[in-house]
């Protein structure tokens, strides 16, 4: 989700992926779409959430996760309507005039 605020580039095709605050020094990396990643958390929990979603799910140490392109499809939004109404509420909830 941060991609391009991390690497200050984009990518069209592929997985992309973006080390934030890495303790060793990481470049980003753009895989094939048929790419699978499998991650393992070795310090944790771990939280994994997605943007715009409401769930979370803890993943706890020595737990694995596997990455993979989705064979779904997603909608993209214009910027106006960026967020569904539910998930902006959530982060810009309405101020109370007193």
């Amino acid at each position: 989700a941060y991609y391009r605020s991390i690497t200050r580039s984009i990518f069209r095709v592929g997985i992309g992926l973006a080390f934030s605050n890495s303790t060793e020094l990481v470049n980003h990396l753009v895989l094939a779409e048929t790419s699978v990643v499998d991650v393992e958390i070795v310090r944790g929990p771990g939280i994994m959430i997605a943007d715009n979603s409401q769930e979370e799910i803890v993943v706890e140490q020595g737990g694995k996760v596997i990455l993979r392109q989705s064979e779904r499809k997603g909608e993209v939004y214009a910027l106006n309507e960026f967020m569904c109404a539910r998930c902006r509420e959530l982060r810009h909830p309405r101020q109370v005039e007193e």
